[in-house]
């Protein structure tokens, strides 16, 4: 059974590739086709970067996350196990659907350096009430944001972002 990627999972193995002992790649191979087949067992047919950076995380102590720039599409897509996520420092975008349907995710904090929010980012994120933001108000505007960033299936839901000098609301 052969696993495909996807491509911003491939992207990431790349990164990552100089962070592993050549030595110890065979023994990923198996294991990432194990864990792959024991975690998505009715699906193969894609697997997604947030599927591949858990796998890099449990099975190669490796931190994808901290190697990429941003949080790609499809990162956490319907991830049930998150609930509070930290975006870190250094990432700059968080691109299209990256957390869509994360249903339990409640918490969310977006550090200053964020550039750009990507097209339902959060679409289906119904416990997450507000976003946490490090920055100012100010800074919060001049983030480039799909007109859609923040959709979560109930048109009439205020959304909140909390920004350090006060609160941008959105209807």
């Amino acid at each position: 059974m052969k696993v495909q990627l996807s491509d911003a999972a491939k992207q990431a193995i790349r990164d990552v590739a100089p962070l592993i002992d050549q030595d110890k790649w065979a023994k990923i191979y198996t294991l990432f086709h194990e864990w792959a087949y024991i975690n998505d067992q009715h699906s193969l047919k894609s697997f997604e970067i947030g599927q591949i950076t858990k796998f890099f995380e449990k099975e190669c102590d490796i931190d994808i996350l901290s190697q990429l720039k941003i949080i790609p599409r499809r990162f956490h897509i319907a991830d049930q196990d998150i609930i509070e996520f930290v975006i870190p420092d250094h990432i700059e975008m968080i691109d299209d659907s990256a957390f869509r349907n994360c249903h339990r995710l409640s918490k969310l904090v977006i550090p200053t350096s964020i550039q750009s929010i990507g097209t339902e980012t959060f679409y289906g994120c119904n416990d997450l009430e507000y976003i946490e933001y490090k920055g100012t108000m100010e800074q919060w505007n001049l983030i480039s944001k799909d007109y859609k960033w923040w959709t979560r299936g109930k048109i009439w839901d205020t959304r909140i972002v909390k920004c350090s000098d006060g609160d941008v609301e959105y209807d």
